[in-house]
């Protein structure tokens, strides 16, 4: 196999735990600053989400398998099945492990969620055939906020709840975007309640994500300019999944730049 499909593979599941850490960067720049135990934070509900990811890979082998799921370590031959299983218990052990060097709030929140994940893809667990549990795994994040407050020994603030919501809509419109367009995957809830459903609601989440950072980034030229391109690239991705003529490649290359954002607002709040 070569290096670049390799990289390509690594990238593709690890790509799933920039999204806390990029919360918790966006939230270092409100507060302006960076301590270390908010960075332990995103890193631990980071490796979090990577463990669910690659959890979520062991169990759904061969559904996998029968869809020709050339993208997952498991089915490419990077991996074995067995492998994938003890990979993502490491994630789970650092996860909780930076989560640990926190508080015990902090790591409760991190078991709970942990629980979700492994509950979502457990076979004999019906979370996946549940909307409820997407929006309580995304509801999480509304929470966070106001535990890091707790955490960093500040007063809470309007900006907290405000990025909150955002943390929670963006989290939505990400569940909902990829359930609306991975049409092979017949257990996808949003799916289930229809695609025209599907996407109505991804676009629902959408428009609230983005209203929420506009207003996080009103008061700064260069992040109302990295919000205006995040609208530009969320906007191309809605119309193309109301539409019907969005494709899983098209919405990967999109996609990516919603996982950098957080990147960007951080050089950009810098």
């Amino acid at each position: 196999m070569k290096k670049t499909r390799i990289l390509y593979l690594i990238y593709r599941r690890l790509r799933v735990g920039s999204g806390p850490l990029g919360f918790m960067m966006i939230y270092s720049v409100l507060i302006h600053s960076l301590p270390i135990s908010l960075l332990f934070v995103g890193l631990g509900f980071g490796f979090l989400d990577i463990f669910g990811g690659t959890y979520n890979d062991y169990q759904d082998y061969e559904l996998d398998l029968e869809n020709k799921r050339k993208d997952k370590w498991i089915i490419a031959g990077l991996v074995s099945r067995r492998q994938m299983l003890y990979i993502s218990f490491v994630f789970l052990f650092f996860g909780l492990g930076f989560l640990y060097s926190t508080n015990f709030l902090i790591l409760s929140l991190g078991i709970i969620y942990s629980l979700f994940m492994w509950g979502y893809s457990h076979p004999s667990i019906p979370f996946k055939r549940n909307i409820s549990t997407y929006t309580l795994l995304a509801s999480i994040y509304l929470l966070l906020p106001y535990l890091l407050t707790i955490l960093l020994g500040r007063n809470f603030i309007v900006l907290d709840l405000l990025f909150g919501f955002f943390c929670f809509s963006q989290s939505m419109y990400l569940f909902s975007q990829k359930d609306s367009t991975d049409i092979k995957d017949p257990t996808n809830i949003f799916l289930q309640r229809g695609w025209r459903n599907a996407s109505v609601l991804c676009i629902l989440f959408g428009i609230f994500a983005s209203i929420s950072l506009f207003i996080l980034s009103f008061f700064s030229l260069t992040l109302l300019v990295l919000w205006g391109l995040n609208l530009l690239f969320k906007s191309s991705l809605m119309k193309n999944i109301y539409g019907g003529t969005v494709t899983k490649n098209y919405r990967d290359r999109v996609i990516l730049f919603e996982f950098l954002t957080p990147y960007f607002y951080v050089l950009g709040g810098l």
